[in-house]
């Protein structure tokens, strides 16, 4: 938890000064560690449901999708979460009994003029995939609003009754969404957040390239803020120089130490940091 780009920088020169430089390039193709990264992201850069006040209000989203667009990157995060959504529904939907009745029975009513039983499987289905996505929009909808919704669904927290799949709509999904409560503060294990997806995204990307997107992020915020020309490759964020040095006695402007002797020691201590 006390992970940082500065004990990472501090750990990465001194594997090089060590002859260890190996073992960073093996450790940097495995997957150990990716999860530093990501617990360091969540807390350093904004996400649609937290704003850190960063110059890039989407960053987690970006280090999932690189885009260059911000609408972009959270189109397509919530593309991914909708899929998640739609496997944990349809999974459901798929053994409820009574749902599978229902949607039979309308298939056949559909379809039965045809008389031909692939077809009206497949519209049975068709009409389960439907009001699997509707139940999706009404996930997506709550985890957007910062609310919490069941990791599994069954017949009690399932929302869409079956007889409103002809009413979905963008006002029905978001009234249904406030039925959820808010996200807790103790995360829970039966709990699917906006951020908790977004965690099991950015766990699908490579180590290496979530580290390359964050320097991005961490780039274009100091350019914006402070100076447009910043490099992060070529950066020097502070530096300390200690100079001690020995003069002779003969000198007249010698200090004398706490018990009177006197000191031929002298020290300059100079400290830059990077400024805009």
């Amino acid at each position: 938890e006390k992970f940082s780009a500065g004990g990472y920088l501090k750990k990465y020169i001194e594997d090089n000064q060590s002859g260890q430089g190996v073992e960073l390039e093996k450790e940097e193709k495995s997957s150990a560690g990716k999860i530093e990264y990501i617990i360091y992201a969540q807390k350093m850069f904004s996400s649609y449901v937290n704003n850190l006040n960063k110059t890039v209000d989407y960053g987690n989203e970006y280090i999932i999708a690189g885009k260059e667009s911000e609408k972009d990157n959270l189109l397509y995060v919530v593309n991914r979460l909708m899929v998640m959504r739609m496997a944990v529904n349809y999974s459901y939907i798929v053994s409820d009994p009574i749902l599978q009745e229902k949607s039979l029975a309308t298939a056949t009513t559909i379809a039965g003029v045809i008389g031909i039983p692939a077809v009206i499987t497949a519209v049975k289905y068709t009409i389960l995939t439907i009001l699997a996505y509707e139940e999706s929009c009404i996930d997506l909808c709550a985890v957007l609003q910062g609310r919490a919704v069941p990791m599994v669904k069954n017949v009690t927290n399932f929302k869409m009754s079956y007889e409103e799949i002809c009413l979905g709509s963008k006002n029905l999904f978001e009234q249904k969404a406030l039925q959820y409560g808010a996200e807790s503060d103790i995360k829970r294990a039966d709990e699917f957040t906006y951020i908790k997806g977004i965690y099991m995204l950015q766990m699908l990307v490579p180590k290496k390239t979530i580290k390359e997107r964050m320097l991005d992020l961490i780039q274009h915020d100091m350019r914006k803020r402070f100076q447009e020309s910043f490099c992060i490759d070529t950066c020097i964020c502070s530096a300390r120089f200690r100079v001690s040095y020995d003069i002779p006695y003969a000198y007249s402007y010698l200090t004398r130490d706490e018990k009177g002797e006197m000191m031929s020691g002298r020290e300059v201590i100079a400290l830059y940091e990077y400024k805009s």
